[in-house]
């Protein structure tokens, strides 16, 4: 029996683990689609530039929102940057100047830039919430990858509730 609940605990450490790996961020100049979770071929690192978005903590199914994604950094001179955005229900349609769309994802279509626009359309009624992930580089500027910074973040959006006025049946009113 001892066997059994040493696999048991070897399995549930294996999926803790697996659930923990993202997906490799590999950035270039024209934007990296489709990628969230790191920047590792910036010699940088972590921490070095922090991500800004302003996705709603609730959204109205159907409704379109307008969303600027940008960069900071305290620490990387410079102007440059770019960034890849993905959530996992509704579209990206419209994106703005250093922007562009592929394959349904927001990213950067230069590194001239460390802000960028895109409308995002909330799902339909009934999807629930929609979780984002957004990587940001910021770049100094030496055409390089060395001496940058990269920094990530997630968010979740709540289905705003049908918000329904209370109501009463069967009511008596008596002396």
């Amino acid at each position: 029996m001892r066997s059994g609940r040493t696999v048991q605990v070897f399995v549930a450490v294996l999926l803790l683990i697996l659930l923990g790996f993202g997906t490799y961020v590999d950035a270039t100049p024209t934007g990296k689609p489709n990628n969230t979770s790191d920047c590792g071929c910036h010699s940088g690192g972590s921490g070095l530039a922090t991500p800004s978005h302003n996705f709603p903590s609730e959204y109205n199914p159907g409704d379109l929102y307008s969303i600027t994604i940008g960069v900071t950094s305290s620490s990387i001179s410079g102007s440059g940057g770019g960034f890849s955005l993905t959530a996992n229900k509704g579209s990206f349609s419209n994106a703005g100047s250093n922007a562009k769309i592929v394959n349904g994802d927001p990213t950067h279509s230069n590194n001239n830039a460390r802000s960028w626009t895109v409308d995002w359309t909330a799902p339909t009624t009934g999807s629930g919430s929609v979780n984002i992930a957004l990587a940001v580089l910021a770049a100094n500027g030496g055409n390089g990858n060395s001496n940058d910074g990269w920094g990530t973040t997630t968010h979740s959006i709540s289905e705003a509730g049908d918000n329904q006025p209370p109501s009463v049946s069967n009511l008596i009113v008596s002396p």
